[in-house]
């Protein structure tokens, strides 16, 4: 049988209305189906949720000299608030900086640790620390535990700071006691035994006044280093009275101690007849070695107390006082090995350790003599603060005063050293320097009678004791300023 185009277009045309009646009859069933489904359905109860919205850029700063929002001020400005410090898990203020750009962490350059040191766009920024606008002065470093906020302004901000602040300044918010109740505490286990334990307490009693306390706990190792490890802990009590109201004043105290093992890691080696130098681990030694005395420490202690105290005379004159008392300790011992070359001074140290037998490869002990620090200071930054209109426009006018003392004392320890030990590098004489330390495998307990004394001044002029040629040194800084800031808006 025979059929034309036109017979098979109308058949295809009937086919498709035939599965298009099918798909209709489908979909007609599958609705009655639904709607026989939904008549039998229970309703399910409302679920709200609220949040509040984050505005990070709207949080006051806590400047006496500039009291603004972070939107407000005239400053590149980065915020790591709350928030990522809890989730990032951070500890100290050095792991929060790592957020931002432009910082950089010095890790001991010119020869000795000193707890936070930090560079902004490459300008020094060890004494430019603030806590809540005041400056933190002491060398230490600094736990996260009472840290609500980090602010790092930069750029120039002597406006704001006063003396330094070149490359800008590094401003920390602390934990101010709330009108609720609130208790979180957080514990962790990680990596190179490291434990940390934290509690917030906050209390409210009455109806303007608050008391909050935050403890920490903390010890931790170093991963793949020996007997690096560091342990320390923290209190912070604050107590505000009327707070929320015209007259208010907030008490802070913090205490921190940490006692850490100094690290100066794996020395360089010079191979015989090459101008390049690499770490020795580059060259068998085992990168976890300590080439120190555990013996060696870096011990801080850090007491501060914070007054600050607010009175608003109406909704556009304010009189803030803030006032800080600061003692920072801190004991220094060290011992690194900073010399493997292919000297006589090393006992050939270089050319032993590419010899036969390179377990034999002794190292140098450098780096100076031990300390004790003792620094003070105090700071009150007063301003009070009128809005007005100006010709119509809006105008903020601050005027204060910032006064500042600040004590350092220092005093500087040498060694004794053992009479009849064996000194195995340069001429073998009574020296420091002598003393051999293997690179593979050294003795961690110092030699016998190898100890740490308050040297005469007879005693500074055996070399071989000590680096130092003084006993002590003590500095003192005073600073009165005043500032004057005022700000139109057109």
């Amino acid at each position: 049988m025979s059929f034309s185009s036109a017979s098979a277009g109308s058949r295809r045309r009937l086919c498709g209305a035939a599965f298009g009646f099918l798909a209709l009859g489908s979909a007609g069933a599958a609705l009655a189906d639904d709607a026989a489904a939904d008549a039998v359905s229970t309703e399910v109860a409302r679920v709200d949720v609220t949040a509040a919205k984050t505005r990070p850029l709207a949080q006051d700063t806590g400047l006496a000299a500039m009291p603004y929002s972070v939107q407000d001020t005239a400053q590149a400005i980065n915020v790591i608030p709350a928030e990522q410090l809890q989730q990032q898990h951070i500890a100290t203020l050095d792991q929060a900086l790592r957020n931002v750009p432009g910082i950089t962490v010095a890790i001991g350059e010119g020869g000795t640790l000193s707890g936070d040191q930090f560079k902004i766009r490459g300008q020094n920024a060890q004494d430019d620390i603030y806590v809540d606008g005041l400056r933190d002065f002491g060398v230490y470093t600094r736990d996260s535990f009472d840290i609500d906020e980090v602010q790092v302004l930069k750029g120039p901000s002597g406006a704001m700071f006063g003396r330094g602040s070149v490359g800008g300044a590094v401003n920390s918010l602390s934990k101010q006691p709330l009108l609720k109740e609130e208790v979180e505490a957080y514990g962790s286990v990680g990596n190179g035994d490291t434990y940390r334990a934290t509690a917030d307490i906050n209390h409210h009693f009455g109806e303007h006044a608050a008391l909050r306390v935050n403890l920490m706990a903390n010890a931790n190792n170093v991963v793949d280093r020996d007997l690096v490890g560091s342990d320390r802990w923290g209190v912070a009590v604050a107590a505000g009275f009327g707070l929320q109201t015209d007259t208010s004043l907030v008490l802070n105290y913090v205490h921190q101690h940490d006692n850490r093992t100094p690290d100066y890691g794996i020395t360089i080696v010079q191979p015989p007849g090459q101008l390049v130098a690499l770490p020795a681990s580059e060259y068998g030694v085992p990168r976890s070695t300590y080439l120190g005395y555990d013996t060696d420490q870096d011990r801080t202690t850090a007491d501060i107390v914070t007054a600050r105290f607010r009175k608003a005379f109406s909704d556009d004159l304010t009189l803030t006082s803030d006032t800080r008392l600061g003692a920072y300790h801190r004991y220094f011992q060290y011992t690194t090995i900073d010399r493997c070359d292919a000297t006589v001074a090393t006992n050939f140290c270089a050319t032993r350790l590419f010899g036969p037998n390179p377990e034999t490869a002794e190292g140098g002990i450098g780096g100076g003599g031990p300390y004790d620090q003792n620094a003070w200071g105090a700071q009150n930054i007063t301003a009070l603060r009128a809005r007005f209109a100006v010709g119509g426009f809006r105008n903020d006018l601050i005027v204060g005063s910032d006064l500042s003392y600040q004590a350092n004392d220092k005093t500087f320890y040498a060694y004794r050293l053992p009479p009849g030990f064996a000194y195995t590098l340069g001429n073998h004489a009574v020296s420091r320097s002598n003393i051999g330390r293997n690179l593979f495998d050294p003795i961690h307990s110092p030699p016998p009678g190898y100890e740490v004394y308050l040297p005469s001044p007879t005693d500074l002029a055996n070399s071989s004791a000590t680096a130092s040629t003084v006993l002590s040194s003590n500095g003192i800084s005073a600073d009165y300023g005043v500032f004057f800031t005022d700000r139109l808006w057109l």
